[in-house]
């Protein structure tokens, strides 16, 4: 048949079956290979005709029906070349007489030359042809059964399994930890070797299965499918925000690690970023805030499902503001691409070339620290431990800790030197080319013509995006957190319903209907300028400080049988033991004290001279040893008598 009638018979290009008629022509080859078979080629007048090759005139034997199964094991490529090996072996035994071997060898070309054997190799194979029965093929014994399953010989069902079971386990554990728990547990099992050689081919085999066990994350990341892209239906500026946060990889030098919560607006990729110690809701709403301020009023935002997307406050505050809160699913960072592309761009570009990186995960910690000759290390610590000692408080907090030893983190910025070569990096990174929009954000920005929604009065936003809670009116007023806030048109509304709204402002809130009409704005003159946020703060780790001191003392009650007990058999037990409880008590006023020092910040100063403390505690201290007590001291004394207690002994113990 000529080319075309063989083209139309394997279902292939013509061009293809002309390339290896000329490839085989250049090196005096009679025959060709498509598709794992095989056709004589010859010269008839002007066209070239092909005839396949039966298996009798190609005396290459496939194998029986009985190995047909093992040989189909083998991957394709694999059987392939044991084909070769045969034909190769086949043109050997077919030379001409005096030929020698190194002669024939040196003569061969094309895809035989590829073949990249030795001469005992090639030696080897002519002796398997040689010793296999003729009813038999040799093809079984010419095959590459390197990296296959004829490795899985002697693994049963049950081994592999328990195999599998113990790598998903824990993906990291080493081979030979799986060979000593099956020695342990089967009487049977293969060796080292046949165990190892399956493991290493179960993880490649099942290579997604493997990641995801490993890390889901990063298999998600690696392997989900991405096509399309996620921005290619905004068309406007404000249309959607991603919102999310992250700890920043650089250490301040008060020795906290801060942490990022960001805006970025999908249409331009403009972005603002608040560093704040924590994220809460009072971070979030700087971030909207700042957003808003500067880009406008966004339709909708997207978010994760973390406690401060999904609190009440948030909700209401994007429900007063009129924007749709989108929540991506658990655990699917992907769905938020950009804004976790900006995080990390910002950390490769910006954080690394800080004072006071400390690297972007364990690993990076650990090549930090490798990069430092060992001598350095040792002169390092020993530095940080005298200046330690020397009342060194970054020191105090960071450097002493073991993973930090040998870090050079220079001299580290304070909270407020970040922020700002945060703002002059976002600068620069809004005025260059991004790759996602082919332009810079600013220039996207500028291309939308359309009108953004604003906020005009600064004092509105704050209202809208301050904390909100409902409260019924009652005949003192209306409580929140436990302040009591009044005004004198509640006469004529007590018992009735009513939003209250506030900015960070402790000493007034704004009331408003049920219908969110606004009706005024209720005051408590004593938390005048007082921080909402540093209140609640206040409130939570005083509540933890009641629920220790709380158990500590059912602890000593607990002891009061075996203390009468002791006081009807010993009558001058009493005063020990009144000693011991004393001791304990001082013992817990101590440990909570230390606890509470330990998670004090330090105290902004107002404009009256008073600082704006976060615990009750601090505040009688201070007012007590700057003699500021005055009436709004001894009102908080009556009702915090146990906090006023203790700030009175300390001051007297301090004189």
């Amino acid at each position: 048949m000529n080319g075309v009638e063989l083209a139309n018979v394997l279902c292939v290009t013509q061009s293809s079956i002309s390339r290896k008629t000329a490839k085989a022509t250049i090196n005096n080859e009679k025959e060709i290979v498509i598709g794992g078979l095989r056709y004589a080629i010859r010269r008839i007048g002007g066209r070239w005709d092909y005839e396949e090759v039966t298996i009798e005139e190609a005396k290459i034997k496939r194998v029986d029906e009985g190995e047909e199964k093992s040989w189909l094991e083998f991957p394709l490529e694999k059987r392939v070349e044991a084909e070769l090996r045969a034909e190769l072996i086949k043109k050997y035994e077919a030379r001409e007489n005096g030929e020698t071997m190194e002669s024939f060898l040196g003569s061969l070309g094309g895809k035989y030359k590829e073949m990249n054997f030795s001469r005992r190799q090639f030696l080897r194979w002519v002796q398997l042809v040689r010793n296999t029965p003729p009813q038999k093929s040799p093809l079984l014994k010419l095959i590459d059964k390197r990296g296959v399953s004829e490795k899985k010989k002697g693994v049963n069902d049950e081994i592999l399994k328990e195999i599998e079971r113990m790598i998903l386990e824990k993906p990291h554990r080493q081979t030979r930890a799986i060979y000593r728990y099956l020695q342990k547990e089967h009487k049977d099992i293969p060796s080292y070797e046949t165990i190892r050689n399956y493991v290493k081919e179960w993880k490649k085999e099942k290579y997604l299965l493997f990641e995801f066990a490993k890390n889901p994350d990063k298999a998600v990341g690696k392997y989900r499918p991405a096509g399309g892209n996620m921005s290619e239906a905004i068309s406007f500026c404000n249309e959607l925000w991603e919102l999310d946060a992250t700890p920043a990889d650089v250490i301040c030098a008060d020795g906290k690690r801060y942490t990022l919560s960001a805006a970025l607006d999908v249409f331009s990729r403009r972005v603002v970023i608040v560093v704040e110690e924590t994220s809460n809701y009072t971070t979030l709403a700087k971030v909207l805030r700042k957003g808003i301020k500067r880009f406008g009023v966004p339709v909708a935002v997207k978010t994760d499902n973390g406690k401060d997307y999904t609190s009440n406050n948030f909700a209401f505050a994007c429900s007063r503001l009129r924007i749709n809160q989108l929540l991506t699913p658990p655990f699917s960072g992907y769905a938020k691409p950009h804004v976790e592309r900006f995080f990390k761009t910002l950390s490769h570009e910006l954080f690394e070339e800080l004072d006071g990186y400390i690297g972007h995960n364990v690993a990076d910690r650990g090549a930090l620290q490798s990069q430092k000759m060992f001598s350095h290390k040792l002169e390092s610590i020993a530095q940080w431990r005298e200046r330690y000692k020397n009342g060194d408080e970054f020191a105090g907090r960071f450097a002493l800790k073991k993973e930090n030893h040998g870090v050079d983190v220079g001299v580290p910025l304070s909270v407020d030197e970040l922020r700002m070569w945060i703002d002059k990096w976002i600068e620069v990174y809004e005025s260059r080319t991004h790759s996602g929009i082919k332009t810079s954000p600013m220039a996207k920005w500028k291309s939308d013509t359309q009108p953004v929604k604003t906020v005009s009065d600064e004092r509105m936003l704050d209202i809208l995006l301050g904390f909100s809670i409902k409260r019924t009116i009652r005949k003192k007023g209306v409580e929140w957190n436990g302040v009591i806030y009044f005004h004198e048109e509640m006469a004529d509304k007590v018992g009735s319903e009513v939003w209250l709204l506030s900015d960070d402002d402790m000493g007034k809130v704004y009331v408003y209907d049920i219908e969110m009409n606004y009706l005024f704005t209720a005051l408590n003159p004593e938390y005048h300028n007082v921080s909402r946020s540093h209140i609640l703060n206040s409130t939570k780790k005083w509540t933890k400080l009641l629920s220790k001191t709380i158990k500590g003392l059912d602890e000593l009650r607990a002891e009061a049988p075996d203390r009468m007990k002791s006081l009807l058999e010993i009558e001058d037990s009493k005063p020990k033991n009144n000693t011991q409880v004393v001791e304990i008590l001082e013992q817990i006023r101590e440990k909570t004290e230390q606890e509470e020092t330990k998670e004090s910040v330090e105290a902004k100063v107002t404009l009256n001279g008073r600082p704006i403390f976060k615990k009750f505690y601090d505040r009688f201290l201070w007012d007590l040893e700057n003699n500021m007590v005055d009436i709004g001291t001894n009102n908080l004394a009556e009702k915090y008598p146990v906090i006023w207690e203790m700030a009175e002994k300390e001051h007297k113990r301090r004189a």
